[in-house]
């Protein structure tokens, strides 16, 4: 089930004529931005297609005063975490060890994300894939990818940073660590995270307690209650 709310529509609104959005489960994407959003938890990633570094040049980006200080690596709760919203609910990929396909993505096409496949290759095996930091004790890394079909596998034990770094920079198509950043959710994008805001639905910044309806705002004064 795909959950359109304030702002996914507010995303629809502000990509214009000239961009695309792409939503998949509680995924979406402008294809003229950067970031995939979860709809429900407010959590980021960084389109397939917008980082393109080395394994050490991802950790040096991340660190602090790193071009991506505000991001982090994706381990492969994140990465579960992902396959999970990106189709729309608990899949068979959750858990230490697995590798398998975990389901498929209605209406995917090739790049909906960010284009970083293996083009040129038989339907079924396009794949836009990305790394994760793996648990496993095999290897490292783990690896997810999406075929051009919208079968999503999972490879809980795929390489290490040899292994990345040739994917990424010998042989094409380039294959990079994903990212991620927790926003807090602010459906009324009034600058209060819902879990503070006393109008959640209803912007209001300054916050104006009501007098007659104690822990909510002025602002959504006789309205249904979540407002």
């Amino acid at each position: 089930m795909i959950r359109v709310g304030p702002a996914l529509l507010c995303l629809l609104a502000a990509a214009g004529a000239h961009a695309e959005i792409f939503v998949h489960g509680n995924l979406s994407s402008d294809s003229g931005g950067s970031v995939i959003t979860d709809s429900v938890s407010g959590r980021e990633y960084l389109r397939f297609d917008q980082v393109h570094l080395t394994y050490s040049d991802t950790l040096a980006a991340v660190a602090p005063g790193g071009i991506y200080e505000d991001w982090s690596i994706a381990d492969r709760t994140v990465a579960e975490a992902f396959i999970d919203s990106f189709l729309g609910g608990v899949t068979s990929c959750n858990g230490p060890g697995f590798e398998g396909e975990c389901g498929t993505a209605i209406g995917w096409s090739d790049g909906n994300f960010g284009d970083n496949s293996q083009s040129g290759q038989p339907p079924g095996y396009n794949d836009d894939t990305f790394a994760f930091i793996s648990d496993t004790g095999i290897y490292p890394l783990g690896s997810v990818g999406i075929r051009d079909d919208g079968v999503v596998f999972q490879q809980e034990a795929w390489g290490d940073a040899a292994q990345l770094d040739f994917w990424g920079f010998v042989v094409p198509p380039h294959i990079d660590l994903l990212l991620y950043r927790d926003v807090p959710v602010d459906t009324d994008e009034d600058g209060i995270p819902d879990s503070e805001d006393n109008c959640p639905l209803v912007a209001n910044p300054g916050q104006e307690p009501s007098l007659v309806e104690p822990g909510r705002g002025v602002a959504c004064e006789g309205l249904p209650p979540g407002c």
